[in-house]
């Protein structure tokens, strides 16, 4: 059977000339013009992959993404653009792209992303991911005090009948603790669901999920809770007593306290004890700990080992992980699928990961000097190599990026000692 693919993309002429090169190689090609009709064509059809555009008329592509990530995430997505910076493929993959291609497309490229992508997307439906694999080999191996503080205490109130509430940015880790603290209770992974809450439906919500049929249910985890309805928020208390009731959120909640008595009366009604997860990027030392869990987790997923050279890990560190855990899984997902050999060097890791990494080591090493004129050295030297990363090594895109002329260019480099970027 042929791989389908949707292209979703507001130019006819793009749209007509990937259909006919594609179904050339053998897909069976869906197009849509607009990003609305393109999310009804992939809800219709489930395709195996979808080239989306990001600028568009109407909603841009960011949003789409967003939209197909939260209904079908396992369908991967690769965006299109012909103003390619490096915010734009930050953005889309934190919102869960599987690649990023610049227009105009190079199509041994875009063949070789749609070949990884298919890839990645059949090897998802192949095996179930963490839920039913993590079970009661959950362990959390941190480093960092704040989190070894909070798994001590979830230990002791593993005891009790508090409801607890977990706060952070999204991809802390809310999901991951929220599994942990119903095991340490001594459940089942049978016996743990999920309501999901960050993006409520319109409709009635007590149509999408009924609490009478949640009584065999012994842990619900309900991600943003602030977003139940008041009728559920009933029916929650007067279950709270034979039902272990495990909240998350990325909001203010004590804001929502402050200004909504009703919201009060339940949050304090519900015997409530809260956590707040740090972002990754307070907790640097755990970075290391989570590649190694979720290396060990791939490796017997995808049968392969992958390694990370010491300059690797180094860049890695440096990273601020703005997507936090869920950035950083995704991230070593990806290598174990797409990666052809079992070493990462600098060399393979994404420009955006090298790039930002070497702004955070930069803004630190900026204000240990108390000249001005070594602090602008500094910044100048850094700030050209990190041009001749965006620009893959070319001198003179380089120098057009940077509005200065690619003479001046190689006499910085010469001075600074800068060897072009590899």
């Amino acid at each position: 059977m042929k791989k389908k693919i949707a292209v979703i993309d507001d130019e006819a002429p793009i749209r007509e000339s990937l259909k006919g090169v594609l179904e050339d190689e053998g897909f069976q090609i869906l197009t849509a013009e607009d990003g609305e009709s393109g999310i009804r064509l992939v809800r219709e059809n489930i395709p195996d992959l979808v080239l989306l555009d990001i600028w568009m008329k109407g909603i841009d592509g960011l949003e789409v993404l967003k939209r197909l990530k939260e209904e079908l995430p396992f369908i991967p997505v690769i965006i299109m653009s012909g103003h390619g910076t490096i915010d734009i493929a930050v953005s889309a993959t934190k919102l869960g792209a599987f690649d990023f291609i610049e227009k105009p497309i190079s199509l041994e490229r875009l063949f070789l992303l749609i070949e990884n992508a298919i890839r990645y997307y059949e090897l998802l439906n192949e095996n179930i991911f963490l839920k039913k694999k993590v079970g009661k080999s959950l362990d959390i191996a941190s480093k960092s005090e704040k989190i070894k503080k909070i798994i001590e205490d979830l230990k002791y109130l593993s005891k009790s009948d508090k409801t607890i509430l977990f706060l952070g940015e999204e991809g802390v880790g809310k999901s991951f603790f929220s599994r942990y603290f119903h095991h340490i209770k001594g459940g089942d992974e049978k016996d743990f669901h999920e309501l999901n809450l960050t993006n409520p439906n319109s409709e009635d919500l007590e149509m999408l999920f009924s609490l009478k049929n949640a009584k065999n249910f012994k842990t619900l985890f309900i991600k943003e809770f602030q977003n139940l309805t008041q009728n559920l928020r009933y029916e929650i208390l007067k279950m709270k007593s034979h039902i272990n009731f495990i909240f998350s959120s990325s909001v203010d909640i004590q804001r929502l306290i402050e200004s909504d008595k009703a919201f009060a009366s339940f949050y304090y009604g519900m015997e409530i004890i809260s956590f707040s997860i740090p972002p990754l990027r307070e907790r640097k030392e755990d970075i290391e700990a989570f590649i190694d869990f979720y290396s060990s987790l791939f490796s017997k997923q995808y049968g392969k080992k992958i390694k990370l050279t010491k300059e690797a890990l180094e860049i890695l560190n440096n990273y601020n992980w703005n997507g936090n855990i869920k950035e950083l899984k995704n991230f070593l997902e990806y290598e174990f699928i797409t990666s052809k050999t079992d070493l990462i060097t600098q060399k393979d890791l994404p420009d955006y990961i090298r790039l930002n990494s070497k702004i955070s080591s930069l803004e630190e090493d900026i204000f240990k000097h108390n000249l001005l004129s070594e602090a602008k050295r500094l910044f100048e030297k850094e700030f050209i190599k990190m041009r001749l990363i965006e620009a893959g090594g070319n001198i003179k895109r380089a120098s057009e990026i940077m509005g200065v002329k690619e003479k001046l260019l190689v006499c910085k480099m010469k001075y600074y000692g800068i060897d072009r970027w590899k």
